[in-house]
């Protein structure tokens, strides 16, 4: 243990202790040398161990120093220390000292840390694998030496390694499925919720694998990054491109996932619902100018839009398609109302014709869109059941809504000129009737209103 002890010896004091009194320690140091040692050609050769002993019996001819480390007083031993040579540099001088059974069992010892290391790296059990880096640093810390502190930081490396080269895996599957058009699944989000998880737990080795050991934060980040990223390339999509349905549904699976994203999560619902919005607002201005061309494709954008948004923005979308398809039917019904007062005349000159005729035209333009009619009459359809459902309920607050189709506002249209029309051949039958002097006088009357009316193309097939 000490670095050429022959030269120390001086430096050397032996003290013994659970000796009976009368004890002869120089007698029984002698005899293990003379019947044990002188006999052993190994122990003999060693010559610190000879060298050791030879001063051992010397220094004890005239007694040993005998101590009760409890009870005796340790006055005598301090001052006999104080007055020895000491030993100078004593780092250089003093070697750890270890037999070759003693080494195997380390080694055994390393060697079942090594395994355990890298069983619990493969079962992902950060736990044990803590216990075993704690157990193997301990056993670094107490033997400097031999293999324990070369296996120990191969043991480091090859942890970090697994969890980088796991951690590149997991990120590298996620972000290509979010670039991808079959969206996210349970099991993606699950497999990187897991690694998320596992780099929280294992957090517990920080202080063994150091600061490259990957943090938790870095994988949150990167679904930050890729949600961001995918969002500003979005942004040249339309609303109703399947792909922000994809997006959407990844980024509501996400959140599901991991709390920290709901307030992300609405807000990208605030932003599309913004969007919506614009795009229901483009619809106004062709409803008002009779362009049911545009007001048809607008139409189909919104339903295509709130078929991708409706699990997202059920409430908000409803309400403002609702409100749109409700301006259009407003503006239909609005020609129902404005030729009562026309119609109330007992006489029609060329302007109310040319009025009528007018509006004629525009709801007929509105019916025979075939994309525009089909779609109110969907809507209408599905109105109707929602109204039926507010009226067995008592709902009394519910607002006023139009549930007549194209065709039917078309064909109401016609049918107040047609009522008109009979008006006018009940009068005339009525004069006819009468048979006074100006009779004959006012039927001509009536029969030329009765010709203008069926200037009227509709009026005409119908009369």
């Amino acid at each position: 243990m000490v670095n050429g002890i022959g030269d120390k010896l001086k430096a050397i004091a032996y003290v013994f202790t659970k000796y009976p009194p009368k004890t002869d320690i120089c007698a029984l140091l002698t005899d293990i040398k003379v019947s044990k040692v002188d006999t052993n050609s190994s122990l003999r050769s060693n010559s610190a161990f000879m060298a050791v002993l030879t001063d051992m019996i010397e220094k004890t001819e005239e007694g040993a120093f005998v101590i009760d480390p409890i009870h005796d007083n340790p006055k005598k031993l301090i001052r006999m220390l104080k007055n020895m040579k000491g030993i100078h540099y004593p780092a250089e001088c003093f070697r750890f000292s270890m037999s070759g059974e003693t080494r195997a069992t380390i080694e055994k010892h390393v060697q079942r840390d090594r395994l355990g290391i890298s069983y619990a790296m493969k079962n992902k059990d950060n736990k044990l694998m803590s216990y075993y880096l704690n157990d193997l640093k301990i056993l670094k810390d107490l033997i400097n030496k031999y293999d324990v502190p070369q296996i120990y930081e191969q043991s480091i490396s090859s942890a970090n390694e697994s969890i980088s080269r796991y951690c590149a895996e997991v990120k590298e599957k996620f972000n290509r499925v979010m670039t991808s058009r079959d969206g996210l699944t349970v099991d993606d989000i699950r497999d990187y919720k897991a690694c998320v998880e596992y780099l929280q737990e294992i957090q517990l080795t920080k202080e063994h694998l150091g600061l490259s050991l990957p943090s938790p934060k870095t994988l949150m980040q990167n679904v930050a990054f890729h949600l961001d990223e995918r969002r500003r390339t979005l942004q040249e999509e339309g609303l109703d491109s399947p792909l922000i349905e994809i997006y959407l549904d990844n980024f509501r699976m996400l959140k599901t996932s991991f709390n920290e994203l709901e307030t992300d999560y609405r807000s990208c619902c605030d932003e599309f619902e913004k969007h919506f919005d614009n795009l229901v607002q483009t619809a106004r201005e062709p409803i008002l100018k009779n362009d049911f061309k545009q007001v048809a494709e607008i139409f189909t954008k919104i339903s295509k839009s709130s078929h991708i948004l409706k699990n997202h923005l059920c409430e908000q979308i409803n309400n403002k398609h609702n409100d749109i398809v409700q301006l259009l039917l407003r503006h239909l019904n609005m020609f129902l109302n404005e030729i009562d007062p026309i119609l109330a005349k007992n006489k029609l000159n060329k302007d109310d014709i040319n009025i009528l005729n007018s509006h004629i035209e525009t709801l007929r333009s509105a019916k025979e869109n075939y994309v525009l009619r089909q779609y109110i009459s969907t809507y209408v359809e599905m109105l109707k059941t929602i109204v039926d459902v507010g009226k067995k309920h008592s709902m009394d607050n519910m607002p006023p809504v139009y549930t007549t189709d194209l065709n039917d506002i078309y064909d109401e249209f016609i049918a107040k000129i047609i009522q008109y029309f009979d008006g006018i051949v009940l009068r005339i039958t009525k004069r006819f009737e009468e048979s006074d002097n100006h009779a004959l006088e006012n039927i001509g009357e009536l029969v030329e209103d009765m010709n203008v009316i069926r200037t009227i193309p509709e009026v005409e097939s119908k009369t």
